[in-house]
């Protein structure tokens, strides 16, 4: 529509282009630990906020710039279906799809290929670092972990192949790359799951469920316990607790076999570890070691609908660390609830972070573009 002041279209989203632009620069320049400083900051991005989802709306979105490979085609023949269904009995969520198909989503781009309403909250990258700034300066080591995309690790259902999944792949990369250049610590899973050893091993993704098996979750551990003895700090969050691990099947019903209407049972790959007592290792609040994201860190852990006890990501962390693992996941979206999460944990208890030693923030990589908010959080000073 017109602008009053006579602005194009055009124009207005060149404003609102810039004034984004600046957003993903100011908090970490002008982020504080004084509360009175933080305060002020915290009104400035309100009153920011607010008016550039009104600009946003008078100017409009232009349409995404979707890339013409094999994940758009699939999403494309959904045609709005809630489940995308592949040969073989293979279902793939459309944003995951989505996610794989739109192009960059950092900087700039997100404007284009983020999904939250507000345009200030779409980009990931900014978030991340400072999250990544604030827990340095509390002494805290974070690394993220984040969860590859089932399609991009089995694509052939999708009547895609590797060499054609590979743009996704190096476009991930690159942004982990641009990550690892601000000084966070990422772990790339995509490389263990695409090597010949881990998809010759079994299947490390659930056909009718959005997660990854206990395969899958028992390789992210080793690889989690891999990096974690490169760090200095080491020796400071082992312990001498033992469990065993027992491999096994479990026969869950998968969320996108519900999601589409249907029931079924599929026959997964997990690997149980209990005490001498036949028990899971318990969550405990004064470890280390906190577990920090989304589905993925109680999946097969948390009970109920999430697939048993005994056998997720805290449980084989336990195992390979000798401690029994601090939890706090959150069944939505992993890339602001689970810290907004934290900030509420850490307010009811000020002490909460002191004899914390690493936070490993794991979540489903198509949280960078499908999440509804990559919002700065700012964490309370201890």
């Amino acid at each position: 529509k017109p602008d009053p002041a006579g602005l194009s279209a055009e124009a207005q989203r060149a404003k609102v282009e810039a004034e984004v632009r600046l957003a993903t620069v100011l908090p970490r320049n002008f982020r504080s630990r004084d509360a009175r400083s933080r305060g002020a900051t915290a009104g400035f991005w309100k009153s920011l906020s607010c008016g550039l989802l009104l600009a946003g709306w008078m100017a409009g979105v232009a349409p995404l710039r979707a890339e013409a490979d094999c994940f758009a085609d699939a999403l494309d023949r959904a045609a709005g279906a809630p489940v995308v269904a592949g040969e073989g009995g293979w279902l793939y969520l459309p944003s995951e799809l989505r996610f794989l198909s739109v192009g960059e989503f950092w900087g700039e781009a997100a404007l284009d290929t983020g999904k939250a309403m507000n345009l200030t909250h779409r980009d990931p990258l900014g978030p991340i670092d400072d999250f990544n700034r604030q827990l340095a300066d509390l002494d805290v080591n974070l690394l993220l972990v984040p969860v590859p995309p089932k399609a991009l690790v089995y694509p052939a259902p999708l009547a895609c192949t590797r060499e054609a999944s590979r743009v996704a792949l190096d476009r991930l990369r690159t942004f982990y790359a641009l990550l690892r250049e601000r000084g966070v610590q990422v772990l790339d899973l995509t490389e263990d799951y695409l090597t010949p050893e881990a998809l010759a091993e079994g299947r490390l993704y659930c056909q009718t469920d959005t997660h990854w098996t206990g395969l899958g979750v028992q390789r992210a551990a080793r690889r989690i316990h891999e990096w974690i003895q490169m760090q200095e700090f080491a020796s400071n969050v082992s312990g001498s607790a033992t469990w065993t691990v027992t491999p096994g099947e479990r026969a869950i019903s998968g969320d996108l076999d519900r999601m589409r209407g249907t029931t079924g049972s599929e026959a997964v790959p997990v690997h149980e570890v209990r005490d001498a007592a036949g028990l899971p290792p318990p969550a405990d609040m004064t470890r280390p070691i906190l577990l920090l994201g989304d589905s993925h860190v109680l999946v097969y852990s948390a009970g109920a609908d999430l697939h048993g006890t005994g056998a997720g990501l805290p449980d084989h962390l336990a195992a390979l660390t000798g401690g029994n693992i601090d939890v706090l996941g959150v069944r939505g979206s992993g890339a602001t609830t689970s810290r907004i999460s934290l900030l509420r944990r850490m307010k009811s208890d000020p002490a909460y972070l002191k004899n914390k030693k690493l936070i490993i923030w794991c979540f489903t990589a198509r949280e960078f573009t499908e999440a509804d908010a990559w919002r700065f959080v700012p964490l309370p000073v201890l």
